[in-house]
């Protein structure tokens, strides 16, 4: 916990409030907090919400990228590159940064409790319930980050350190190692359960402030958690999750419509036409870059609008065929994903190609065996294409048969013949530009809110996720009607024509709630997580710099989490116990 005492003894950290006056906390005297300690409660509360604009950038990349939704166009030194390729190392700065900002937020909010007092005016109970909320909030990011899935003996396993209060005597500080997962998922239910009892319907306000349903909703998403796999639930917290899932559904929420939701990502958390959002942490274009460009943004890393933008993270072909199941463009949530076509500069016209992705069996070893090949075909009409492969330094051009699909309605039902010894199944479309031989599917999830760019703002619960949620408690724990749910957002992106039958449900609820769970929370940070806590298996068959293909990350692998940042061991007033790096 890097410089932590010092944090203290500054009175807590330099964050930055974000409809306050821009002041570091560090700078802000601490007479002014001691004179009128009530009137600093929103610089403080603020600056919370303020750390947590960068420090839940780190946890999405650690869930996104660590997941299979995405590809790399080409291997990185930067920190991220480590979530792609599960060489995890003990020096990642992007997650000191992380571990860092939770902490700030965890002292700052034990700081506010200090200064509140329980019952001095509904205004105030609300603000210290959102002390309570934030600080809750950061133990559970912080412990799922870094400790094990809660169905692996969470009675040993170990999760963060917890720190509510700095001791007295700064001299001779000693803070303690890290407590158990089960310890720290208790804090994080001690602090929701006091933020619930505090807060109430009427200080709500809007989704880029806690409130009671951001409490709730929180808390069903702890015990999903805390509920064990499918396999072997456990049904008490089944029904805890089932329980405050149920309360946000009844609450004034609704699902956006397919329309508004296809962009969705285009909308302001707190716009009115945002039905859906019950919690996020809103950003504004003055957080970013002084020239506007949001050249170091997420956004920017997932597409390049206008000229401005990394774009090197794309949508992988094991999301695309899902989204795409059902054709191009029946999928709202397909709309979230961008195809960068090339297009010709003299006729000004896309070139027609069939697109698949193969496998070459003579990939070296620790090399990914899949590879695109957009080859052009004279129309969308052609059955066969022409393909030059080099080999041994040799060119060769062979023709190679399509054949249609006639049992399938997704937009990948072409086959294309012997191809290399195999059939391969592909798609029609266009030739896009490429980088590292990846087709550019530009990921438009993370830019363009309220049409700037690149921006957006962090939305960590929606209605969505906790009518999934809901679903699969539901399955945990035998109750209320768990294909209703998923049929709720299914229906949404889709229409009621691709509905699942109770027939199709039974026997797969696992199968159909984590692919609904993975097509609609796709680039919002919680794959990873979601494979890993219901003791799932990482597979990346598919291109782009990742770990080798042949390659599977088990729950239960040492890789499954993060290595607590060596800076933070070396920094800490005390033992900080590392992480297990192997199995």
């Amino acid at each position: 916990m890097k410089n932590i005492t010092k944090y203290i003894l500054l009175g807590c950290v330099a964050l930055t409030s974000c409809e306050l006056e821009r002041i570091p906390y560090d700078s802000y005297p601490e007479d002014n907090i001691n004179k009128s300690p009530i009137e600093s409660v929103d610089f403080l509360l603020n600056g919370c919400y303020g750390q947590l604009k960068t420090t839940l950038d780190y946890v999405h990349e650690v869930g996104e990228y660590s997941g299979d939704n995405v590809l790399k166009d080409k291997p990185t030194t930067n920190p991220l590159g480590t979530y792609f390729s599960y060489k995890h190392e003990a020096n990642n700065g992007n997650l000191g940064a992380m571990w860092n900002g939770f902490y700030k937020v965890i002292q700052q909010c034990g700081r506010i409790m200090s200064i509140i007092k329980p019952g001095t005016s509904a205004e105030l109970d609300q603000k210290l319930g959102e002390a309570y909320f934030l600080r809750g909030a950061s133990y559970f990011y912080l412990c799922r980050t870094f400790g094990r899935p809660y169905w692996d003996n969470p009675e040993t396993n170990l999760g963060v350190p917890i720190i509510n209060q700095m001791p007295e005597d700064f001299n001779n500080i000693e803070l303690p190692d890290r407590a158990t997962v089960k310890d720290v998922y208790q804090q994080v239910r001690n602090d929701l359960y006091v933020a619930k009892d505090l807060m109430t319907e009427e200080t709500y306000k809007s989704s880029v402030k806690a409130s009671i349903y951001s409490v709730q909703a929180m808390l069903a998403k702890v015990y999903m958690y805390m509920s064990g796999t499918f396999e072997n639930p456990d049904t008490e917290y089944a029904d805890s999750c089932y329980y405050f899932a149920t309360k946000v559904i009844e609450g004034p929420f609704k699902l956006l419509s397919h329309d508004d939701f296809e962009v969705f990502n285009e909308i302001a958390p707190d716009d009115k036409k945002n039905t859906e959002s019950i919690w996020a942490v809103k950003r504004v274009q003055s957080d970013f870059a002084s020239d506007g460009e949001y050249g170091n943004t997420l956004g920017s890393m997932y597409a390049t609008i206008d000229g401005i933008g990394w774009g090197e993270i794309y949508a992988s072909d094991s999301y695309l065929r899902l989204v795409k199941e059902f054709g191009a463009d029946t999928d709202a949530r397909a709309n979230f994903i961008r195809p960068n076509y090339d297009i010709n500069k003299d006729t000004e016209e896309k070139t027609p190609v069939f697109r698949f992705v193969y496998k070459n069996e003579d990939a070296k070893e620790g090399d990914n065996e899949y590879n695109y090949v957009q080859a052009a075909l004279k129309s969308m009409d052609d059955t066969s294409v022409e393909i030059t492969i080099k080999k041994d330094d040799k060119e060769e051009t062979n023709t190679y048969q399509l054949e249609k699909i006639d049992d399938t309605k997704s937009a990948y039902n072409w086959k294309i013949k012997d191809y290399q010894g195999k059939d391969y199944v592909g798609e029609k479309d266009y030739l896009m530009k490429e980088s590292g031989s990846n087709p550019l599917f530009y990921i438009y999830k993370y830019s363009m809110e309220s049409q700037k760019l690149h921006l957006r703002s962090h939305i960590m619960l929606r209605l969505a996720d906790v009518y999934l949620m809901r679903a699969e408690a539901g399955v945990k724990c035998g109750k209320g009607t768990p294909l209703d749910d998923l049929n709720a957002v299914r229906e949404r992106s889709l229409s009621e024509k691709y509905r699942y039958e109770a027939s199709e449900f039974a026997g797969n609820e696992k199968e159909l709630i984590m692919k609904e769970r993975r097509l609609e929370l796709a680039f919002e940070g919680e794959r990873a997580y979601d494979i890993f806590r219901t003791n799932g298996t990482l597979v990346r068959e598919y291109p782009g710099a990742l770990i080798s293909s042949r390659e599977q990350i088990p729950a239960n692998d040492w890789r499954a989490i993060q290595l607590i940042p060596q800076t933070e061991i070396n920094a800490y007033p005390g033992k900080l116990t590392q992480n297990p790096m192997s199995n």
